[in-house]
């Protein structure tokens, strides 16, 4: 493992986390879904709030609990969150799991990702990094009116 894990791009990005952060504007005709999960391995706790209408994501709060690496990604899903559904954060996290075994993954979508390829080689910050997608995953599983 040659290969630094904090990167300036990784820190940078974690440095960007809102802390305690608000819905934009009122959530009266949006559905909305909540999740918290905290990862067995390292410790992190993602708490998750999105907004969805018609099943696509109009807005996210994130908290995160965890090392920079899980901070980034909690940046860059942030980011790319906007306008997907389920199925397009499955597709990104499909393919941040592949990038981080060292798998070919399109990332076209999301190009940003590959700022996370500095972790492959630490496997212990992997669920770190997926976490944000899980607890996003399973917040949009909960919806209700």
């Amino acid at each position: 493992m040659s290969e630094t894990l904090y990167t300036r791009d990784i820190l940078r990005l974690a440095s960007q986390l809102e802390y305690n952060p608000t819905f934009s504007h009122n959530l009266g005709d949006y559905s909305v879904g909540t999740a918290e999960m905290k990862s067995h391995i390292c410790g992190s706790i993602a708490s998750v709030k999105v907004a969805l209408r018609d099943g696509i994501i109009l807005e996210m709060l994130i908290n995160m609990n965890s090392c920079a690496m899980g901070q980034a990604s909690a940046v860059l899903l942030i980011d790319y969150m906007y306008g997907k559904d389920y199925a397009g954060i499955m597709d990104m996290r499909i393919a941040l799991k592949s990038r981080l075994q060292g798998h070919y993954s399109d990332i076209s979508a999301c190009p940003k990702l590959e700022i996370l390829d500095a972790a492959k080689g630490y496997t212990a910050r992997h669920s770190a990094i997926l976490l944000p997608y899980d607890a996003l995953l399973k917040a949009m599983e909960s919806e209700t009116l």
